[in-house]
């Protein structure tokens, strides 16, 4: 019998390694693709520059120097690449294209994190050099690579055809949740943990309970929000300009089993509700991943992938209005009253993760196209 030949590949990525959440990442990535390939990691690195040469390649047609000629010549016979989304510049584009004029054969495959990606990557003054640069350059990307992955639902980006996959998590490496409570009380305990940005939008949480206990509203929400970030201050003055310190918890950046306690306490999570400022509609974000995986019911206010027909999740309007909170009480009350208990959703929002966005399961179109 013939013996089959294990494809080579490269995993490329550009200082990933400087973040431990994308590190993480690009470790459960490079584990998995190494069930069925010889896979290499390389990085892409920025050159030292002077401050002029910085102020240069700040230019639409001038590039940011990096390693690319190095990188290339580390690659042997590659059957396919993958490439950890990269700022588009005149060097980044021949790159790309030295990489298929030399390998015409090899798969070049992009992750793209967020699309549509110009609002939020490019929302502060500093950032308007890199947008024209970016928007000037990646039109030219269909010429050079074959697919983006994407965790949207676009199936063309800058006119390449995309894998659609989810953002996945090491299920088995999540710690699930064990809550205290398991029948209907008059206190509810939503969680939200988060590198605080304003696209998370939970001032519409905070206005929303205003409105609640102005109109009379008699339930105790305890809103707990959980990291830091550029937001946090913004939203500690809104939290005390209407009087809901009582009600919103700010408890800082928690890990490890701090982090568990408050999980434990919780009876919903709580994802993103400003994705309307950054232009997007529909969206598979990590930290829907890391709630399934914890086996929290969650309220979401975007259209989230992994919650499409999933009946422990409530979505709310994708909009700068306020959080309507009597929908989340109701979607609380109906929680409590199911047969199985909080435990039993905890069991089955967990299995469901499994299925829906464990690692394993999300790199699996990636792999079906690179082809075993």
């Amino acid at each position: 019998m013939k013996k089959s030949i294990v494809k080579n590949g490269y995993y490329i990525h550009s200082e990933g390694r400087s973040s431990i959440g994308v590190a993480r990442k690009i470790d459960y990535q490079i584990e998995l693709l190494s069930r069925h390939f010889h896979v290499r990691e390389l990085e892409i690195k920025v050159a030292n520059r002077k401050i002029g040469e910085r102020i240069i390649g700040l230019m639409p047609l001038h590039s940011i120097p990096r390693n690319y000629d190095e990188v290339l010549e580390q690659m042997q016979s590659p059957d396919f690449v993958y490439i950890r989304k990269i700022l588009a510049d005149k060097l980044y584009i021949n790159f790309l294209r030295s990489l298929k004029r030399k390998y015409p054969e090899c798969k070049i495959v992009v992750e793209i994190f967020t699309y549509p990606y110009d609002k939020d990557e490019f929302l502060k003054w500093n950032t308007w050099p890199f947008y024209f640069k970016d928007r000037f350059w990646r039109m030219q990307l269909k010429d050079v690579i074959d697919r983006f992955v994407t965790y949207s639902d676009n199936d063309i980006i800058f006119n390449v055809p995309t894998i659609k996959t989810m953002n996945g998590v090491a299920v088995e490496n999540i710690t699930k949740v064990c809550r205290k409570n398991n029948k209907k009380t008059d206190v509810i305990n939503l969680i939200a943990v988060a590198n605080l940005q304003r696209s998370h939008g939970y001032e519409r949480i905070i206005k929303g309970l205003y409105e609640y206990y102005k109109k009379g509203g008699t339930r105790k929400l305890f809103f707990y929000v959980v990291g830091e970030g550029s937001e946090l201050k913004k939203l500690k003055r809104l939290s005390s300009k209407l009087k809901l310190d009582k009600y919103i918890i700010f408890c800082g950046r928690k890990v490890g089993e701090d982090l568990d306690i408050i999980y434990n306490q919780a009876d919903i999570a709580l994802a993103a509700f400003g994705l309307y400022k950054v232009g997007v509609q529909s969206i598979s974000t990590l930290k829907v991943s890391e709630y399934l995986a914890k086996g929290m019911p969650i309220v979401t206010g975007c259209k989230e992938r992994a919650l499409e027909n999933f009946q422990f999740s409530l979505e709310l309007p994708n909009n700068n209005n306020k959080a309507e909170i009597n929908k989340i009480v109701e979607f609380y009350d109906w929680l409590s009253e199911l047969p199985q208990g909080m435990a039993g959703i905890t069991e089955e929002i967990r299995n469901y993760a499994l299925q829906k966005v464990d690692m394993c399961h999300v790199m699996e179109p990636i792999e079906e196209y690179i082809g075993f």
